[in-house]
């Protein structure tokens, strides 16, 4: 631990914060499982994605492959559920892609998935 201050001309110091230096490299956090609800339109859909677990002091940064096959990202959440109001489709087909990353900046694993549609 390590202690930051500023020490004035001979009139005693000022208390500014704590800093902590951790030396261990941070593990790669873990990314949840999730379920996508659609709620289709003629071109375009609405999702409900709901991960099955969520951990202390990471997000979910969560992307689409459009027609292009460009990445687009929809957004980040620390919560258990995530709402996405439109998105284009392609063939009834959208591919969803998943990847945690904890405060500190780790990134897990992409969890990619397939939603059809049709069914």
């Amino acid at each position: 631990m390590s202690v930051i201050g500023v020490r004035t001309k001979g009139k005693g110091s000022i208390f500014l914060g704590e800093l902590s230096l951790l030396s261990n490299k941070e593990t790669r956090p873990l990314t949840s499982t999730f379920k996508v609800q659609t709620f289709s339109q003629e071109n375009s859909t609405e999702l409900y994605v709901h991960f099955t677990s969520v951990f202390e002091n990471v997000y979910h940064n969560l992307y689409y492959l459009n027609a292009q096959n460009e990445k687009i990202w929809l957004g980040r959440t620390a919560a258990q559920d995530f709402y996405i109001s439109k998105i284009l489709t392609k063939n009834g087909i959208i591919d969803l892609e998943v990847q945690v990353e904890s405060i500190g900046g780790a990134k897990g694993k992409i969890i990619r998935k397939r939603v059809n549609l049709s069914n």
